[in-house]
């Protein structure tokens, strides 16, 4: 049988973009199926540490009716069009708010819009059809700020055309419209609809799995449940650390392809198919749960997208008892080993990989896994997983981080060994050992 490789894309952005400024949303849509609009209003916390502007990035085809501090003195701004400032969101615009002389370093902001998404093309993470409404961080249809990884979120929606909503975050009805809350931190808004809209869900303790739908059999649906009740018990067991709150998989309709995740919200282009490919893309998914400290925009998502696709081939292995066959496209192999080995031979360095590059896809998931299994088959089992705990424990996120609890927990040579295999330069492994006493 034909396989489809499903994997996770994530969006990549300079450097110097990368900061926590916006630290919650609280926001007021309403969503117009016909003609395909989004009015909001409403506020946004920004800390400006010490800046005079901040770039952000808004749909391009916005009317910005207001933009004020939180006593109503309007604010400068710039809304550029013809330019965005990440490959992944082609239809925003950059977004230059300008801090007021004498203005405090954290403020409200308030905001008053309307989004025309008539020009919207359905894509990745990004629909706004009767089927299927899909719009977040690929459409920034809410002032999207790259850094800001961990705010919270409340937003109060109403939808017509007897479509059905939800999202990432706790929803709720009140007073006659839908609540969604983000009450831990997340790094976007995901709003997903349709007028079919199923919803699905089994409850384990400490956690609500759920699973939001439109042409998925029901006989589908619930072997997908017991699969990510499965997946979930198994991280749980192996990682020691159980999760909390409600999990939720949004399948888009129009068959296989890719997914991404967000804090407790993945979506994940399964098909009407339950087998090990969709099984591996919500062992992937899910791993993130877990592993999701490291920057997102740099080579260093290896420590992410690493740790989750070998982790994702590990638990197919233990519940089928052998390393399953694997392939997409014309690339067929008895094993995911003998694939990514193919695969990776012309992969650049890990250090320093464009994380724009689709080489990057190479060397950070299918190198990165590789690797990862090789020093499982140096150290043992036992020894990994200890290591897998360290790593939760102590927090990692960052390579140096990682180095410096590797020269702890084996020292003398499995950090040099990571260093070569990641290919970093010799001074950024001394620095890293000489930091170890920092890793508690």
């Amino acid at each position: 049988m034909k396989k489809v490789i499903i994997f996770s894309v994530f969006f990549c952005l300079p450097v110097y973009l990368y900061a926590q400024l916006v630290r919650d949303y609280n926001l007021e849509v309403d969503i117009k199926m016909v003609p395909k609009t989004l009015a909001v209003t409403g506020f946004f916390e920004i800390d400006w540490q010490g800046r005079d502007s901040v770039q952000m990035i808004l749909w391009k085809e916005t009317d910005i009716r207001s933009i004020a501090t939180f006593d109503g003195r309007p604010l400068n701004y710039r809304h550029n069009r013809d330019f965005t400032p990440s490959i992944y969101i082609s239809n925003g615009g950059e977004f230059v708010i300008y801090r007021e002389g004498g203005e405090p370093q954290q403020d409200k902001i308030y905001i008053d819009y309307t989004c025309d998404m008539a020009g919207l093309r359905p894509g990745f993470g990004k629909c706004f059809e009767d089927i299927w409404l899909n719009i977040g961080f690929y459409t920034a249809w809410y002032p999207l700020h790259i850094g800001s990884r961990g705010f919270t979120s409340q937003v109060s929606l109403s939808i017509d055309g007897g479509m059905i909503i939800d999202g990432s975050g706790a929803l709720a009805e009140e007073d006659g419209r839908m609540v969604l809350r983000q009450e831990s931190p997340s790094s976007d808004i995901v709003l997903v609809a349709s007028r079919v809209l199923r919803k699905n869900r089994v409850e384990k303790e400490g956690i609500c799995l759920e699973i939001l739908s439109v042409d998925i059999s029901p006989e589908t649906i619930e072997g997908m449940l017991a699969e990510t009740s499965s997946v979930y018990d198994y991280y749980k067991a192996l990682l020691k650390r159980a999760g909390e709150g409600a999990v939720k998989f949004a399948i888009p309709p129009g068959g296989r392809g890719s997914g991404y995740a967000r804090n407790n919200f993945i979506v994940l282009m399964t098909g009407d198919i339950l087998d090990n490919v969709t099984s591996r893309g919500i062992a992937h998914e899910m791993a993130h749960f877990w592993f999701n400290r490291a920057p997102e925009d740099t080579w260093e998502d290896w420590l992410n997208e690493a740790f989750a696709e070998y982790l994702s081939f590990r638990y197919l292995k233990d519940k089928t008892g052998s390393e399953p066959a694997y392939g997409y496209g014309n690339l067929q192999f008895d094993t995911w080993v003998e694939l990514f080995e193919h695969t990776t031979r012309n992969a650049p360095p890990i250090y320093g990989v464009d994380r724009n590059t689709p080489e990057a896809y190479a060397a950070l998931y299918e190198y990165g896994a590789l690797m990862l299994r090789e020093f499982e088959g140096l150290v043992g089992h036992d020894e990994f997983v200890r290591m897998l705990r360290s790593i939760l424990d102590n927090k990692i996120g960052n390579t140096r981080e990682f180095l410096s609890l590797l020269e702890r927990e084996f020292p003398g040579w499995a950090a040099p060994w990571f260093a070569g295999k990641l290919g970093l330069p010799d001074n950024f492994t001394e620095m890293a050992i000489m930091t170890k006493e920092t890793v508690m």
